[in-house]
């Protein structure tokens, strides 16, 4: 009898915590489901975003590219006009020079 008292008692016990056992895989299995659905949406916004940047970013990158290039080429054009004012200088200052000299 005693036997049978503490092997019911082992076997509700064990049945408990099975029953806990499943209680709380559901309960993971759940917010895995949740989690998962959670990430396929912010995966799926971030590829949107991705997709955004790319396409409003481009015009946006074209357009530095032509500011980029546009100020380049003033300051290549602004080199070789001090060049060319330097020269003119020089030039003037030399031609000045020969007629003190004389």
């Amino acid at each position: 009898m005693w036997f049978r008292d503490k092997r019911e008692k082992e076997q509700q016990r064990l049945c408990n915590i099975q029953r806990d056992d499943d209680a709380v895989h559901g309960r993971i299995m759940k917010c895995m489901r949740d989690y998962k659905s959670k990430e396929e949406t912010v995966l799926h916004l971030l590829d949107q975003y991705d997709q955004h940047m790319v396409v409003s970013a481009c015009p946006f990158s074209m357009e530095l590219c032509c500011i980029h290039g546009q100020s380049i080429s003033q300051a290549m054009s602004s080199k070789k006009q001090e060049e060319e004012e330097g020269n003119a200088r020089n030039t003037f200052e030399n031609v000045a020079t020969e007629i003190i000299n004389q």
